[in-house]
């Protein structure tokens, strides 16, 4: 058992400490913290793979060559006053909740299911991952990773739902990163319901090569607190980002969303 007290949603560049809007802080009472898996269906689409599961180490390593782009496309350039930038460099990729998830779920041993598609194959259907959050009905903290990689000229739609019963009283804590490589196009989609004595946590990591695409579609409408990051780094020519999202924030929810373009 142990308190989950991490900083997260940290701007990529300060502002005034008395707007109360440079990070935010999560923290939960005395928990259980348990890995758990996203639910597949039974066949997956036609040219997805599913791939070896990542440690934190693994993860690291897949990202390695896409971390050293990025850090060739911005090594001329001046930061600005109260650059923060230095806080994701130890990610495997900058991420919209930052560097504190990573070492959570490194901490707790979490491993990332790897869904791959090759080069050129455009996928009809869309990838559905389920997440019921069975953990958080037993007041545990359920955490999960899943990584999703677009080859060249690749086009996928994965679907995420995350929900749970109305009476749980947990947490449910999940990272998604995205590669969209050369002409690759993403469509994320993911539905929020948990039940309102459920804290969640929601990190979206993501790049897009040249000329590749994402398109993020989210809907919040559960949680107790909701904490969402999304960093997208557009580190190629005509890369393009598309975002849209609708929450619910009633009674006593709230809700701190966090949504980066890195260009």
């Amino acid at each position: 058992m142990a308190k989950i007290k991490i900083d997260v949603n940290n701007l990529p560049v300060l502002t005034y400490r008395f707007l109360r809007m440079n990070e935010e802080q999560m923290e939960t009472g005395e928990i259980e913290t348990v890995e758990t898996r996203i639910s597949l269906p039974e066949k997956l689409p036609e040219g997805i793979r599913k791939e070896e599961e990542l440690d934190e180490e693994g993860v690291q390593a897949f990202f390695a060559q896409t971390r050293e782009k990025i850090k060739e496309s911005t090594k001329e350039a001046t930061p600005p006053n109260g650059d923060t930038s230095a806080r994701y460099e130890t990610q495997a990729l900058p991420s919209g909740m930052g560097r504190e998830v990573d070492r959570l779920l490194a901490s707790c041993g979490v491993k990332a299911q790897v869904f791959r598609v090759p080069a050129g194959e455009k996928v009809k259907e869309p990838l559905v991952l389920k997440m019921h959050g069975q953990e958080a009905e037993e007041s545990k903290a359920c955490l999960l990773r899943q990584v999703i990689c677009a080859e060249e000229g690749a086009e996928v739609s994965v679907m995420i739902d995350l929900h749970t019963n109305a009476e749980a009283e947990g947490a449910v804590g999940m990272q998604t990163l995205l590669l969209a490589k050369k002409d690759a196009v993403i469509h994320l989609y993911q539905v929020q319901m948990a039940g309102e004595r459920v804290q969640i946590f929601d990190d979206i990591g993501a790049v897009a090569e040249e000329n590749a695409r994402i398109d993020i579609v989210r809907m919040d409408l559960g949680g107790e607190r909701s904490y969402v990051g999304c960093h997208v780094n557009l580190l190629g020519k005509k890369s393009d980002l598309q975002v849209n999202t609708a929450y619910l924030c009633r009674k006593s929810q709230q809700y701190d969303m966090d949504y980066i373009a890195a260009h």
